[in-house]
């Protein structure tokens, strides 16, 4: 899917690597941009899919032109089982560093919306240093995603609808858990 003053599906779901590598190749950054409009449209198209969804957005993080809200689009988010990951691209080099790295600036600009989705799906934002480095971040979130566990738990002592906050932790070790804040009872 490619999204700028629209949002484009260039390919249906599909495992053919020959039919995604061509929608790649049509791919050009510029006009403005309906950062959350795709977003919302990539959540959409999680419904014809039976397994784990990984829905990673390629972005500067900037919005020019979307129709939804922020609120609309986590609110969607929250009402699936993807898991979004975000990898923030140079595409205006105005906002990286002669080092490669984003500024303050930049994090916060593609932070706000994409963190929250991120966040609120268990998945991350990572950052490319430039397009070169698309490959490498790219491998690393789908290894990432691939080593994942799946936790499941039958609830008691709550309702069986509305929105549910959950808070996973590591028992009597340390390290950092990655995971959805809660789940939405149907």
């Amino acid at each position: 899917m490619s999204f700028s003053t629209r949002v484009r599906l260039l390919t249906p779901l599909t495992a053919n690597r020959q039919q995604i590598r061509a929608a790649f190749d049509t791919l050009e950054a510029h006009d403005a941009t309906s950062l959350r409009d795709a977003a919302f449209a990539g959540l959409a198209l999680r419904e014809s899919d039976p397994g784990r969804t990984l829905l990673l957005i390629f972005s500067d993080g900037d919005d020019t032109s979307s129709w939804l809200t922020t609120p609309k689009v986590i609110e969607t988010a929250k009402r699936t089982d993807a898991v979004v990951y975000a990898v923030v691209v140079p595409f205006q080099r105005a906002f990286w560093t002669p080092q490669g790295g984003a500024t303050i600036a930049t994090v916060k600009k593609a932070g706000k919306f994409l963190e929250s989705l991120t966040e609120e799906t268990g998945g991350r934002i990572l950052f490319a240093s430039s397009n070169s480095d698309l490959r490498a971040t790219f491998t690393k979130t789908l290894a990432e995603f691939h080593d994942r566990y799946v936790l499941s738990y039958t609830p008691t002592g709550v309702s069986a609808t509305g929105w549910h906050r959950l808070e996973v932790k590591v028992k009597g070790k340390s390290g950092k858990v990655t995971a959805r804040r809660g789940y939405f009872g149907e």
